[in-house]
Parts: structure tokens; sequence; C-alpha cells
């Protein structure tokens, strides 16, 4: 099965940037995932933050705050990036059971990544 990112570099980029403080306040990458991975036209750009189980009890105590913070984060990055996202937040032992699926990392690309197929000049 071949797999396509339907994000423009441009967009990819745009969502990596907007990704970095959430990489640098948890300390893991948001990842992309779902649809977006897999199909040309999905309905949105799934987003989630994966942490250990410990840190993840340890700051999402509810299913309410974790609603809040995934409410929170969707909304950031639909105004920082003009996309439509649909973050959530998961905790890494049911994230790899239930969803063992390709994941993108976010947030930490730097401006090299991003050169595509122009020439580059290596200077010495």
């Amino acid at each position: 099965m071949s797999r396509s990112l339907s994000l423009s570099p441009y967009q990819l980029f745009c969502l990596d940037l907007a990704c970095r403080p959430i990489y640098e306040a948890f300390g893991e990458h948001p990842y992309l995932v779902g649809s977006t991975m897999s199909t040309s036209r999905p309905r949105d750009i799934d987003i989630r933050l994966i942490l250990g189980d410990d840190q993840y009890d340890r700051l999402i105590p509810s299913v309410e705050m974790r609603t809040m913070l995934s409410f929170a984060f969707t909304a950031y990055l639909i105004q920082a990036t003009g996309l439509p996202i649909d973050f959530g937040i998961q905790r890494q032992t049911e994230a790899n059971q239930q969803h063992p699926h390709p994941r993108n990392p976010l947030g930490g690309r730097a401006l090299a990544n991003w050169i595509g197929d122009a020439p580059v000049e290596v200077t010495e």
C-alpha cells in the first residue's frame, strides 16, 4: 500500500513550526497520524501528542483535563496554520496498542530539512 501525504511542503513546514512549542513544553514530539498519512483527501489533519505512561498520568489527571487541553491545542494549531486540525493527547501504552500505524514526528525540523529538489551549494 503506498502512502501519500496530502500536505504541501509549505503546509507541512507551517505545521512543524506550530508544533515546536508543544515539543518544547512536553519534551515529546506531536505526531502527524491518521488519514493524512494514507489518503490524498483527508477530512482533517490528525495530530497526536503521545506521552509516556508516567508523564501522562502525572499531567492528565482526568478526561476533562485531556479534553480541554486537546481543544486548546486544536484551536491554537488551527489559528497558527489555517489547517483543519484534530489534536489529541494519548497515553503511550494505549496509543501503541490501538494505533500501531505510521507516525510522522513534528516540531523538530531545521530549515535545512526543507530544501526539496533545489540544488544545494556546499561551501567549505
